[in-house]
């Protein structure tokens, strides 16, 4: 007995993740859009998809059709699984709202901006909110974890977009070049004189925003710089900056969270072209509008407090000019 009940779970886990496998596939129509999506092999969507249309007992796509058309059963299925998603989160809300309890939320925020206002907002939010869980990690992996249901609410660098996320713009973040105190910058500067300056770029990782939007801006404007250093976090940059072993991007957030930032190195305003990076706040496309809301209030309010702040310091009068 004790067995047949194991074997029972273990199939009705199968099927909750064939269900997740086939909810991103009816919305993608590409078996390898799902798989990137998801983090697995193309031919593991496509075996589990076979699964769960054999255990359906009726098909779910026209696989003669580019992109994949799912069939008349395939979309009353998903219209019945989506609206029992949205009944399941509207009866929690009413519940939360009935008992007068304070929603948690999973608050996931890139590293510029996470070590710029962490403490303010979580202080902020503690008498509005529940439980406050706060993480970190690059934008694209950001994203994904809301577009997952890993996390509730994201702050993110870039233009990542999908139907299931909505996005609300929260501030302009321009952009500088950082060199070695003391370093002499050139009056002419170019983004060619800049392979010729003597010291080489200071790559950030391309799972990162600053470095997907640093490698789309190079090859857009043809820009060969050699890779000698390539750094995740801000912190690993402006080290390795701050130690004349190069050059780099940042931008006004990573340096207003950082003091060393200001203190070792020597700024300047990039040449003319690079586009001004954007952040958003994203969460899925049925939360809470309300609690939203909330929290881009918190992180606004925020934020202008420690620019107020900043701005008072002489140290960070050059980011103000």
């Amino acid at each position: 007995m004790k067995q047949k009940d194991t074997h029972k779970l273990s199939s009705e886990s199968l099927f909750s993740r064939a269900l997740s496998v086939f909810l991103v596939a009816i919305e993608t129509r590409k078996f390898s859009e799902t798989a990137k999506r998801l983090g697995v092999t193309q031919s593991s969507v496509s075996q589990t998809i076979a699964l769960l249309e054999s255990r359906l007992g009726f098909s779910l796509f026209e696989r003669d059709t580019r992109p994949l058309q799912p069939t008349s059963d395939a979309l009353e299925l998903y219209s019945s699984i989506k609206q029992s998603d949205e009944d399941i989160r509207q009866m929690l809300q009413r519940i939360r709202m009935r008992n007068w309890v304070k929603p948690a939320i999973r608050l996931g925020v890139i590293e510029s901006v996470g070590s710029l206002v962490a403490s303010e907002v979580c202080q902020d939010l503690k008498d509005k909110l529940g439980v406050v869980s706060l993480l970190s990690g690059p934008s694209g992996s950001l994203f994904k974890a809301v577009l997952h249901g890993d996390v509730d609410v994201g702050v993110i660098a870039g233009e990542e977009s999908n139907n299931d996320i909505k996005k609300i713009f929260l501030y302009e973040d321009p952009w500088f070049l950082i060199f070695p105190k003391g370093f002499e910058v050139p009056a002419d500067l170019s983004w060619q004189s800049l392979a010729v300056v003597g010291l080489p770029l200071i790559y950030h990782s391309a799972d990162t925003a600053d470095g997907s939007m640093m490698q789309d801006f190079m090859l857009q404007n043809n820009l060969m710089y050699p890779k000698i250093y390539e750094a995740q976090s801000n912190y690993f940059v402006y080290a390795l900056v701050a130690n004349r072993l190069g050059w780099s991007f940042t931008h006004f957030f990573g340096l207003l969270g950082s003091e060393r930032g200001i203190q070792d190195m020597t700024i300047a305003v990039p040449p003319a072209g690079l586009q001004t990076r954007r952040l958003y706040l994203v969460a899925r496309s049925n939360y809470s509008d309300e609690l939203l809301n909330t929290v881009k209030r918190t992180l606004i309010s925020s934020v202008e407090k420690v620019i107020q702040r900043r701005q008072e310091d002489l140290s960070f009068s050059v980011l103000f000019k």
